[in-house]
């Protein structure tokens, strides 16, 4: 997939899925991964089990990585539920072909 200079008109328009499974999403230039940061609780007072996953979005720019309050302060406010829903969409999709 080319990179996205302009942006998507639909969510499915933003993913591209990647020869080793992952799925990325393209935004106006920003290239977004996932990542997942486990939950824990307690079983008892000495031991902790991973509950669930959190996911997160990674946005990089020319390969650089930023912050995702920066992607979110740069970019227009009536593509932030977009993103925001095309962030949702990759990372559940590429979160659910890990664990097939």
């Amino acid at each position: 997939m080319q990179k996205c200079t302009r942006r998507p008109v639909r969510v499915g328009d933003a993913i591209e899925r990647l020869e080793n499974g992952l799925s990325v999403g393209h935004y106006k230039g920003y290239t977004l991964y996932s990542a997942y940061q486990p939950i824990f609780c307690y079983e008892d007072s000495e031991s902790l089990r991973v509950t669930g996953l959190e996911g997160l979005v990674r946005p990089f720019i020319d390969d650089v990585s930023i912050t995702p309050s920066l992607l979110f302060q740069q970019i227009a406010p009536e593509d932030a539920f977009l993103l925001n829903a095309c962030a949702g969409r990759f990372t559940f999709v590429t979160l659910r072909l890990r664990h097939q």
